[in-house]
């Protein structure tokens, strides 16, 4: 076997996943040093190889690492002047990308907190939870390939069995 063909071979599956995160660790630490300090070459590429590589799992990913660090990553670092304009195009679909699922993010964590489980099962293949003490929500997912489908609504009058069959038969469409 090639040595070519043995580098380019995951040792965990994971491997892409783990090399991002320790890219953005490495540009989160270069960005927290004094200006003088930085290795700015290296933090311009490590942001463009992370860039280059952005997955579904990139924006969490440098999500985690900013609450980790305290510090507010950017992939972008260059002035403007020195970006093109799909450049700052990119730059601004991508920083919006990661502003709304902050946001989002902060308001189910919210959420999340002020709720209380009171059920939770699994009907055709679908898991349910119903979240609330005064307005109780039914939340619907599962899980297809690496993300979650999902659907939420208020449960009312219609008996939660019904209401969950018809939110999985939904999801189950997805």
């Amino acid at each position: 076997m090639s040595r070519r063909k043995n580098a380019a071979k995951s040792i965990t599956g994971r491997d892409g996943y783990f090399v991002n995160q320790a890219l953005l660790y490495g540009i989160a630490h270069i960005q927290s040093l004094p200006d003088h300090m930085q290795e700015w070459n290296n933090m311009r590429d490590m942001c463009l190889i992370v860039r280059t590589r952005a997955s579904v799992f990139t924006i969490p990913q440098i999500i985690a690492v900013e609450q980790h660090t305290w510090k507010s990553l950017t992939l972008w670092p260059e002035p403007d002047e020195y970006l093109t304009d799909e450049d700052k195009t990119q730059r601004d679909k991508f920083t919006a990308n990661l502003d709304q699922l902050k946001t989002d993010l902060d308001q189910f964590m919210r959420h999340m907190e002020s709720s209380r489980k009171i059920a939770s099962g699994e009907i055709g293949g679908a898991k349910y939870e119903v979240r609330g003490e005064t307005h109780p929500r039914v939340y619907v997912y599962r899980k297809v390939g690496n993300d979650f489908v999902g659907k939420v609504t208020q449960l009312g009058a219609m008996p939660l069995e019904g209401l969950v069959r018809t939110l999985a038969a939904e999801v189950l469409r997805a």
